[in-house]
């Protein structure tokens, strides 16, 4: 039999056991909360920073082409075209793109001629390369060509982020890239033509992983859900090859956001 002051030996130890326990669990309990919104608050910061980023680097990106559009001497090559002043607006382009890294092409497009290529310089290697005569193409029929033809002056005209493809692209082809381009007006307000920049992505998706902390994964989709940067590099671009990974199917919760 236990005698009254081993019963209440017990109690309190029962109530000092319950109570170390209640606090254990409720500094548990703050502990993980402070943790998961620290970490919440952590990706929320670093998700505006390479919002930011990509923001500046298309306010370049358009700054750049109001300059390259504005350009008395672009406006002149496309009116009358003689050799001279299309050799001063490649030395233009050349400016820029040496000025820019991450700038794979730089094209004057006509109007006329079915989009005929005017001036046209590229990135090999580690170089330039200026393309000239019968290498000089038609793109009329691209939609960086004819939509950007429909807009008014100083408007951007910014493509999906795909592959290129395109044929001659040299250190651009079959890479990851977006393009971006305006019209060019004469002196009327007429639109002659248009001046184009392909954007290297993997440069820039590189500069935008570049601060993140190492134990921070970076993913980018498009607006359809498609991967275009992934941990594992077979998921990006993979609409490209026929076999799409979507955003949707890896994060779930992200379904309504594409479905908009």
């Amino acid at each position: 039999k236990f005698g009254i002051a081993a019963r209440l030996g017990l109690v309190l130890a029962a109530v000092v056991v319950l109570a170390a326990g209640l606090t254990g669990y409720y500094a548990y309990d703050v502990s993980r909360t402070l943790l998961v919104e620290s970490a919440k608050n952590e990706l929320l910061t670093s998700t505006k920073v390479l919002a930011r980023r990509i923001m500046l680097v298309r306010d370049e990106l358009t700054r750049n082409l109001q300059i390259l559009s504005n350009h008395p001497a672009t406006v002149a090559a496309l009116e009358a075209g003689d050799p001279a002043t299309l050799d001063q607006v490649a030395t233009l382009f050349e400016l820029v793109m040496k000025a820019n890294p991450g700038y794979f092409q730089v094209r004057l497009i006509s109007a006329s001629s079915h989009g005929l290529e005017r001036v046209r310089v590229d990135r090999d290697g580690a170089g330039l390369m200026r393309v000239v005569g019968d290498d000089l193409q038609e793109k009329g029929h691209f939609p960086y060509v004819f939509d950007t033809l429909q807009l008014a002056a100083n408007e951007t005209y910014l493509s999906r982020f795909v592959i290129n493809h395109e044929y001659g692209a040299h250190a651009g082809l079959e890479q990851p890239t977006v393009r971006l381009a305006m019209p060019v007006a004469d002196r009327r307000g007429a639109v002659q033509g248009v001046v184009v920049i392909n954007v290297d992505l993997n440069g820039t998706f590189a500069l935008l992983a570049a601060d993140l902390p190492k134990d921070f994964q970076l993913f980018l989709a498009n607006s359809h859900g498609d991967f275009l940067i992934h941990p594992d590099p077979a998921q990006a671009f993979g609409f490209d090859r026929g076999r799409r990974a979507l955003v949707h199917d890896e994060f779930a919760l992200t379904r309504d956001l594409v479905d908009g």
